[in-house]
């Protein structure tokens, strides 16, 4: 075979493929899958998508918005103690994480990503830090399993929304 083409990033890796815009050989493992064609890594220019270009003043939008939203509800379900019991608080903690993952995503102006992910989870810690201190003012702290798996199940939800 004379005619044998060799990967430009890979010497050794003979192939057939050729890059649709510069026309030099890639190997499959160069190859980047575009929507005219395969081109080669330099060709397809990869960038990031502006989806996960978090500002700095995007994120402290968020921040704020999932500390707020996070510490008040905690103080309202640490007042509501009484009157909720632990297992449905917890399944409020859960449902918190849906919520603050919905608001960090809009203050944020519906962007995605690990930062705002961890944001989001942030609220909830929050929440869970805000029952205790209010229920260590009032009666001693108070935190059993269901606090713990809901605020648990909350940050997965909340990060799963922002990815």
């Amino acid at each position: 075979m004379a005619n044998q083409a060799y990967c430009v990033k890979h010497s050794d890796t003979v192939t057939n493929l050729r890059c649709g815009r510069c026309e030099n050989p890639m190997c499959t493992q160069c190859m980047v899958s575009t929507p005219v064609g395969f081109r080669c890594r330099d060709c397809a220019q990869m960038r990031r998508s502006p989806v996960y270009d978090v500002s700095a003043a995007l994120l402290a939008r968020a921040l704020g918005a999932s500390l707020g939203i996070g510490a008040a509800a905690g103080v309202l379900l640490a007042l509501l103690g009484f009157a909720v019991t632990s297992y449905l608080a917890g399944i409020l903690l859960a449902g918190l994480g849906l919520a603050l993952g919905e608001s960090v995503s809009w203050a944020a102006n519906r962007k995605r990503g690990r930062t705002l992910q961890y944001v989001a989870a942030a609220g909830v810690a929050a929440a869970l830090a805000a029952m205790v201190v209010a229920n260590g003012f009032r009666f001693g702290v108070y935190l059993d399993v269901f606090h713990i798996l809901g605020a648990g199940a909350g940050i997965y939800l909340a990060a799963s929304r922002l990815r």
